[in-house]
């Protein structure tokens, strides 16, 4: 046997890519750091989890630290034992080697050692191919260890529950989906085979070679991405993209070079955004559980808006709305954009089609406000179709997110003096500690102001990466011809 323990989570990681379960193993700190946006799925994750608990009654928590699975085990042991304890969450397994905590070991029969598996997911649909693997490492183990599984479900967010008034409704939130069915025999088999295969490969001096491609991003971004593509060029990563034949020798040209290709028609693309404009970001929160009657699981739902007004002078002004969090925000914040931009009726300018997704919902659910909202999206112009069309920078990196653009065009703004609050998900997260009243007054004042400043800067990012494309719009190293239609 192994001298290296595996989990379920590196079991899986194993399926995906040996070498990233090698990595896992020996050169952890090889592995990027876990972002924002990760830890707010994992905090989704865990709610999630807690809340299915409220579907087995008198469950039993198994109390261990994480890093004594061994004491964990004999908890379980302990619990399987008490048949009058009708469900364990997290009850914990080992079988040569191969450790497993099931979220949710529900007991079927109490005369009888038979035993469902409740794997909880925080997905509203059943992403079988994505999640078999998990419940079949789990019942491998567990039988393994002596007992007898007759059921293996994936409980799963509804995707067309709605709040309703009041407390939720916890069984109406979930779905049980019975996949027993998908572990037959020879399923099972090759669990044994894919363990043993892992331990060879852990057991390697070395990681084992593997080209990078398309499998480092699914089923889940692989974290050691950037160790493994550290030595390519950087026209590696132009070349593997899906960018057209025409753009991608310019792309390989600005990557060679370092110099910025400017197409001829920027300047007219530009002229259909003349100052006096406004340029406006929207926040929306989407929780995995709904805060708000009459909303469903990943909903997204407004609750801040920035507006940034450009005269025709040069003179900025800045507006902004943050909803209090005591009630659904769309009405407040609606009513608010309206209000503002009602005080002209100059272009708006956004990048991509987020901010117009989030005002059509709100129009379709707030009719009161409908026609003024679809007379706002009537106004919005769109930066990225211009800049994917006429600008291409050796730090876009092979990307048109605003995320690459934005620093590119205008280095001067960056977010990295903001703590609290320093990126989208944050500020998501941030409005959802305020929802969920889990801070003092003084604090929630402080993280309000950060909230705040920072919807600032995103909003002034997009005048400061106008009046760089304006300044940019005299530049023509190449041309693209009439019929290119670059992606």
């Amino acid at each position: 046997m192994s001298k290296y323990a595996l989990s379920k989570s590196n079991y899986i990681s194993g399926l995906q890519c040996e070498r990233r379960l090698w990595l896992d193993t020996h050169r952890p700190a090889e592995a990027l750091p876990t972002g924002d946006a990760q830890q707010h799925i994992f905090r989704m994750g865990t709610e999630v989890g807690e809340a299915a608990q409220r579907l087995f009654p008198d469950g039993v928590r198994v109390h261990a630290p994480a890093s004594e699975h061994w004491l964990a085990v004999e908890k379980t042991r302990e619990l399987i034992a008490d048949r009058s304890i009708p469900a364990i969450f997290g009850a914990a397994f080992e079988f040569e080697g191969v450790r497993v905590c099931v979220d949710i070991l529900e007991r079927i029969d109490a005369e009888w050692p038979r035993f469902g598996i409740r794997d909880v997911k925080s997905s509203t649909c059943v992403k079988t191919a994505q999640y078999i693997p998990g419940l079949a490492i789990q019942k491998w183990v567990l039988e393994n260890c002596g007992l007898s599984i007759v059921s293996t479900e994936l409980v799963h967010l509804d995707a067309d529950f709605v709040r309703g008034a009041g407390e939720i409704i916890w069984p109406a939130l979930f779905r049980r989906a019975e996949l027993i069915d998908r572990l037959a025999d020879a399923e099972m088999k090759a669990v044994g085979a894919n363990v043993e295969g892992m331990r060879k490969t852990l057991a390697m001096p070395a990681p084992p070679e593997r080209e990078p491609a398309d499998f480092c991003k699914r089923p889940r971004p692989c974290p050691f991405w950037n160790s493994c593509t550290a030595d390519k060029p950087g026209r590696w990563f132009i070349e593997r993209g899906g960018a057209k034949e025409e753009r991608k020798a310019i792309m390989l040209e600005v990557t060679e070079t370092q110099e910025p290709w400017v197409s001829e028609s920027l300047e007219e693309d530009l002229d259909a955004l003349q100052a006096p404009f406004w340029a406006l970001g929207l926040r929306a929160i989407g929780a995995s559980i709904p805060l708000f009657e009459g909303t469903r699981p990943y909903q997204p739902i407004p609750f801040q808006w920035s507006l940034h007004r450009l005269s025709s002078d040069g003179t900025l002004q800045h507006f902004q709305f943050l909803a209090s969090g005591r009630n659904d925000p769309r009405d407040e914040i609606s009513s608010a954009l309206v209000r503002t931009l009602e005080q002209d009726a100059s272009p708006i300018l956004v990048y991509s089609g987020y901010e117009k997704r989030r005002l059509k919902e709100m129009a379709a659910a707030l009719p009161h406000l409908e026609s003024s909202l679809l007379a706002i999206v009537g106004r919005l112009v769109d930066l990225l179709p211009i800049v994917r069309r006429n600008v291409y920078h050796p730090d876009f990196l092979g990307s048109y997110s605003i995320q690459y653009v934005a620093p590119a065009l205008s280095p001067p703004l960056t977010y990295t003096d903001m703590v609290d609050v320093s990126n989208g998900t944050t500020a998501t997260a941030a409005f959802a500690r305020l929802v969920e009243r889990e801070i003092s007054p003084d604090d929630e004042v402080k993280l309000r102001d950060a909230m705040a400043e920072y919807s600032e800067r995103d909003t002034r990012s997009l005048i400061d990466m106008y009046r760089s494309l304006r300044a940019l719009a005299g530049r023509h190293e190449r041309a693209l011809g009439e019929s290119d239609t670059p992606e």
